[in-house]
């Protein structure tokens, strides 16, 4: 993944309707961009976009006529979010960057 997706973030989505051109043609109409396109069947798509405009294509996958289905979320966004579910992570974290400064200025003063 690149440097860009990771920031931003990345969600696989599935499509299920009838006609998920429709989707893929008002997304493309707004500018929203998306990538890795695969159609399973007639039926069901799968494609990849960022993660920021979640809530509005849930409301275009509406105006379709289809189901859209949140498949997998990756980038910067999910990791803060697992991380703040361990609390314990995020204070090892936390005490391991004012230690690394506490030492840093003890052997600046060293020298």
């Amino acid at each position: 993944m690149s440097v860009r997706k990771y920031f931003m973030g990345v969600v696989s989505c599935g499509l299920v309707g009838a006609m998920p051109e429709d989707f893929m043609n008002r997304m493309v109409k707004l500018e929203i961009p998306v990538w890795n396109v695969t159609k399973e069947d007639e039926l069901y798509c799968t494609f990849s976009t960022y993660s920021k405009g979640k809530n509005e294509l849930q409301k275009i996958a509406d105006r379709s006529c289809c189901e859209l289905i949140f498949l997998e979320e990756q980038g910067l966004r999910k990791d803060i979010r697992r991380l703040l579910h361990r609390p314990f992570m995020l204070i090892y974290l936390l005490t391991a960057l004012i230690l690394s400064f506490y030492f840093k200025s003890i052997i600046g003063v060293l020298d």
